[in-house]
């Protein structure tokens, strides 16, 4: 998956912002030790937004960096009914965040610096009550700062993840984060072991 156009470099860059910091804090890392909280900013990550067009991709970045700014205030208020109203009822992307902002304050700790690289955005849905994204991003650095100093964040790679969005009542609201595995290599006959004499 590629940005469509050069000139949406900087609604892309709020997209992965926006994606990453979710799927980070809903999915948690991989590598993340048990009974440990994923790393989650409680701080938002600040990207200067231009005017995005009315298409579908620009509406997607729109409903994301718009739930992501009410999420990022939710996290730094350490609000939990204002962080749960984000999600669809059931939702267990929204259990595992709201779980991990308790723990996250428990802990005193806070993530600094995050930076999202985003990859790639793809609409699969999208209507006036449903919106479906398929985003591709890494996150390149960020801190953990807590009573004890700075807490080492675990390592992160790319990943792929699906966001289904609905919107009951005129606010948009996560209904799922899920992972999306990635798409195997494709065998040659030119492999070590495959050759015909």
């Amino acid at each position: 998956m590629q940005p469509r156009a050069a000139g949406d470099r900087r609604s892309m860059i709020v997209v992965g912002a926006v994606v990453a910091v979710l799927a980070w804090g809903v999915l948690g890392r991989p590598g993340t030790p048990a009974g440990r909280p994923a790393a989650t900013p409680d701080v938002p990550v600040v990207v200067d937004a231009a005017p995005v067009a009315e298409t579908p991709e620009g509406v997607a970045l729109r409903v994301l960096h718009t739930w992501d700014r009410r999420r990022a205030r939710a996290w730094a208020r350490q609000d939990a009914a204002a962080l749960g109203s984000l999600y669809a009822p059931g939702s267990v992307a929204g259990a595992r965040d709201a779980a991990m902002l308790g723990a996250w304050a428990e802990r005193g700790v806070r993530v600094r610096g995050l930076r999202i690289q985003l990859l790639g955005i793809e609409v699969r849905q999208h209507g006036p009550r449903r919106l479906v994204v398929v985003v591709t991003d890494r996150v390149v650095r960020g801190r953990g700062v807590g009573p004890g100093g700075v807490v080492r964040l675990p390592r992160d790679r790319e990943s792929t993840r699906r966001l289904v969005l609905v919107r009951p009542a005129g606010r948009w609201l996560l209904a799922g984060a899920y992972d999306v595995p990635a798409r195997p290599v494709a065998s040659t006959s030119s492999t070590e072991g495959s050759r015909s004499s």
